[in-house]
C-alpha cells in the first residue's frame, strides 16, 4: 500500500537538500518571509532567524538593505504610521477641550447675567 504522506517527505527532502548551506537558508527564509514591504520582511528574517544575519550580507536578496539604510528607514517610516493614529486618537480630546471652551464662554455670560440682576 502506497503511504499517503510520500509527497510531502519528498517536499521535506528537497527543502533541507535546498537549505544545505547557509547562503540558501537565508534565501529561502528570504523568500518565505510574509509582507510586501522589505522593511517588514527584513524585520521578520531577523527577528526569527538572527543566526542567519551574517549570512545575508553575502547573499543577495532583493529589497535587503544595510543596516543604516535599514535603520533610518524604520525612523522615517514609523512615524509616518503612527502620526495619523495619534491624530485620531487626540481629536477626542480636541473634541473635549472645545466643548470645555463652550462651557466656560456659557459660564461667563450667565455670570454677567446673574450680576446684572
Amino acid at each position: 500500500m502506497e503511504s499517503v504522506y510520500h509527497d510531502e517527505t519528498v517536499v521535506n527532502a528537497a527543502a533541507t537538500e535546498e537549505a544545505s548551506t547557509p547562503l540558501s537558508q537565508v534565501k529561502l527564509q528570504w523568500n518565505q518571509q510574509p509582507g510586501f514591504l522589505p522593511l517588514l520582511r527584513q524585520k521578520s528574517l531577523i527577528n526569527q532567524h538572527a543566526g542567519l544575519l551574517s549570512y545575508a550580507r553575502a547573499s543577495v536578496l532583493p529589497g535587503w538593505l544595510s543596516p543604516g539604510m535599514f535603520a533610518l528607514q524604520g525612523l522615517v517610516r514609523v512615524p509616518e504610521g503612527v502620526t495619523p493614529l495619534r491624530d485620531e486618537l487626540r481629536r477626542p480630546t480636541q473634541r473635549r477641550l472645545g466643548r470645555r471652551a463652550d462651557l466656560e464662554l456659557l459660564l461667563d455670560r450667565l455670570v454677567v447675567r446673574l450680576e446684572r440682576l
